[in-house]
């Protein structure tokens, strides 16, 4: 099973603007089968979708909330139909906490 693990830094802070209007900086990612960390700046996003399109599931860090909303308005398919495990809604219904990222790391 193909996982592809990824998080995206927007150009602007959270909050400023609505997740959705938010622009991507970049997107690092994790590929399960080649075993390889690539990034993609917004001017290479056309280069990222394959990882995705391959992908038999998609892993976030509260990416139901805030990755995937702010990449949907760039992919050239429907990000939503990818499985999806996303480890914050996992946290928060095991601790019943809303933990962020660097407070479990």
């Amino acid at each position: 099973m193909k996982k592809v693990i990824f998080d995206i830094e927007t150009k602007t802070e959270v909050g400023i603007v609505p997740v959705p209007e938010m622009e991507v900086s970049v997107v690092c990612l994790y590929d399960s089968e080649t075993d390889q960390y690539v990034s993609f700046q917004e001017h290479e996003l056309d280069n990222m979708w394959p990882y995705f399109q391959n992908a038999d599931m998609i892993i976030t860090y509260n990416g139901n909330y805030f990755d995937i909303p702010v990449l949907v308005k760039y992919a050239p398919f429907d990000l939503w139909s990818i499985k999806h495990l996303d480890i914050f809604e996992k946290v928060r219904e095991a601790t019943g906490k809303k933990l962020g990222l660097g407070s479990i790391a």
